[in-house]
């Protein structure tokens, strides 16, 4: 069997097809990998509403929920006020940038396939893990507040509800 199975059909159409079945894929797999990965569930707190400003670094590997795997494809920033999540422009389709205050995350070490990374867990209610390799996650973990800061932040901001009367 060799040559054209469908003999009638012209190649343009052909063509055609093969880029719209390609982009059905892309637009389906991002929306997917979105739900999957906990991206949509952080989306309706955390979504960032201004740009960022702090130190990013772009090209950065992630894995999150269900072995999400994000590949040279986040940009990672920190700041004082929290942790900034963006989606590198191919796979932004379903994953707005993100902005996550420090007192919603929490971090700890975490060996995963044979690598040393850092587990950050994402949102309080939500608790959607991201793993990054340890280069990164200790260059973020120089922005995160220590629990003395945060108490002090907390009372300073007057979000403490019992007051002496």
């Amino acid at each position: 069997m060799q040559g054209n199975p469908f003999p009638n059909v012209a190649p343009w159409i052909m063509s055609a097809g093969a880029v719209l079945v390609a982009v059905v894929a892309w637009l389906v797999g991002s929306s997917l990998s979105a739900l999957g990965s906990g991206w949509h569930k952080l989306e309706h707190r955390f979504r960032a509403s201004t740009p960022f400003s702090g130190e990013e670094r772009g090209f950065q590997t992630g894995i999150m929920r269900w072995k999400s795997r994000y590949n040279h494809c986040l940009a990672l920033g920190a700041n004082q006020d929290g942790l900034s999540i963006r989606a590198m422009w191919l796979a932004r389709l379903e994953h707005p940038p993100l902005f996550i205050p420090w007192d919603e995350v929490s971090a700890t070490d975490q060996s995963r396939a044979f690598r040393q990374g850092t587990l950050f867990m994402l949102g309080r209610k939500e608790q959607v893990p991201l793993w990054v390799h340890m280069s990164t996650g200790d260059w973020l973990r120089q922005y995160m507040p220590t629990t003395e800061d945060r108490v002090e932040r907390y009372y300073s901001d007057g979000r403490d509800s019992e007051k002496d009367d």
